[in-house]
């Protein structure tokens, strides 16, 4: 099996409606932090700050893309993954008010070694080898 380590930096994002109010991080504690299923993600956020996490509270989600739909629908603030929504920020539907990132962990592109590669297999090796 091919295993392959790719780098996921994490930024706050919210909906510009939400980031005109943030002028420091410390100004989140006012919002709805949306949560994934990874915990550590905000405390560990807000530590790389040195400051102290607001209570988090509310749903738990296990889907960045629900995250963002629910950041650019207004319903809170979100860490996301900056790289995987360069659209959504190009077009302001996100938008990044603070430049702090923290590194969350890694995405894994795996497949069995004794297969023979197909197309499908090989043209997302290729495209994230190429970034």
């Amino acid at each position: 099996m091919d295993i392959r380590p790719s780098q996921s930096g994490t930024r706050s994002i919210q909906p510009p409606i939400v980031s005109q109010s943030l002028r420091s991080p410390e100004d989140l504690a006012d919002h709805q932090p949306l949560r994934s299923y990874r915990a550590d993600k905000w405390p560990g956020w807000f530590d790389g700050l040195g400051i102290g996490c607001p209570d988090l509270r509310g749903p738990v989600l296990d889907s960045s893309v629900a995250l963002a739909e629910l950041a650019a629908g207004g319903l809170g603030v979100a860490l996301l993954p900056a790289a995987m929504f360069a659209a959504h920020l190009q077009t302001a539907q996100l938008v990044r008010p603070f430049s702090h990132e923290v590194l969350t962990g890694r995405y894994w592109l795996t497949r069995i070694r004794g297969r023979k590669a197909t197309r499908a297999m090989t043209q997302p090796e290729s495209w994230l080898s190429a970034r």
